[in-house]
Parts: C-alpha cells; structure tokens; sequence
C-alpha cells in the first residue's frame, strides 16, 4: 500500500505525497459573513499546482483539526470521498468510493475498508 507523507512547508502549508503524485494541504479560513468576519480556518486538499501561485480547485475540505485532516487526506487520495450525512451511521457521514461501494465515516477511519492480500 503507497505511503502518506507530509513536510512542513509554513504556519499553514504542508506539502503532501502519495504514491509518486504531490499535492498542497494548506489551512484556510472560511467564508466571511454578512458583518465580515471570517469563519473558522480549515484544511484543504489541493492538486500540485501548474505554475506557482496557481491553485486549481481543492480536492476536498478536510475539517479544522490537522490529525483529522491527515487522516482524511489518505482516504480522498485511496479515492473515497463524502457522499451524506445520515443519522443512521456511526459518525453520521457516509463516503462513497470511485468504485461505488459506500462506508460509514468511523468504518474507514478505523481502516475496517482495508484487506490484506
């Protein structure tokens, strides 16, 4: 199975790399409200970018908490990513993988989704 690694690059920037490909996990804050205050700063995954200071859409917004992030990280780039909230799951979320198998959150998070050959 490829490893995830992460090297600080800034405050806020790590540089992410998995099974030969780079991507950008940087740490935003959210959207401004009507009075201008910014939300609550949270990480995103990002493609490498084409040029510098060129950033292509995020892959996926990744929560506030960086172990969280890091975890989740792992599992978009395995290509699972969120698919609903429910209250019927552990967790409440459930994802949905490029195949079309769907999991409960606390399922792939305690790796239940992984299969020694």
């Amino acid at each position: 199975m490829p490893e995830l690694t992460l090297k600080r690059t800034g405050p806020t920037t790590y540089e992410v790399t998995y099974d030969g490909a780079s991507y950008l996990l940087i740490k935003h804050p959210g959207r401004a409200d009507d009075k201008g205050r910014l939300g609550r700063l949270s990480w995103r995954l990002y493609p490498w970018p084409s040029a510098p200071g060129v950033l292509e859409p995020a892959l996926a917004y990744l929560g506030t908490r960086l172990d969280h992030a890091q975890r989740l990280t792992l599992l978009v780039l395995e290509g699972w990513r969120f698919y609903s909230r429910t209250t019927s799951a552990p967790g409440g979320e459930i994802w949905r993988h490029t195949d079309g198998t769907t999991r409960p959150l606390n399922d792939l998070l305690a790796g239940n989704h992984r299969t020694e050959d």
